[in-house]
């Protein structure tokens, strides 16, 4: 519970990145879009959130290694099951019809 608004605002910021790069990123193929665009999404959202722990939630209490330990170095497992599941999830929805290309595109070509 104590790191619930660090986290809130850490996926919101993946949110919105990923959001942006997926409309930047959607002219070529969509397994593609969707790991250029999930990588820097984690990493700014990860970035974000140290920032936001160390300046407003914990200001002083953490050193930039015990920063870096805790958002890059222990996460990294998660990172990598992220880059895993995430393009899987959305082919996966993309194949049962839940999601088209254009709900992320904004072209009328489903790529079939």
């Amino acid at each position: 519970f104590p790191l619930l608004p660090v986290t809130l605002m850490e996926f919101s910021v993946m949110g919105l990145v990923s959001g942006i790069l997926m409309k930047l990123f959607s002219s070529g193929r969509r397994e593609k879009a969707v790991i250029c665009s999930l990588v820097p999404a984690v990493l700014l959202g990860r970035i974000f959130a140290g920032v936001l722990a160390a300046l407003l939630f914990s200001p002083g209490q953490e050193s930039m290694a015990l920063w870096t330990w805790a958002y890059f170095v222990a996460g990294l497992p998660a990172f990598i099951v992220q880059l895993v599941l995430i393009p899987t999830i959305v082919k996966t929805l993309e194949y049962s019809g839940f999601i088209n290309q254009t709900s992320y595109t904004g072209s009328k070509d489903t790529g079939k």
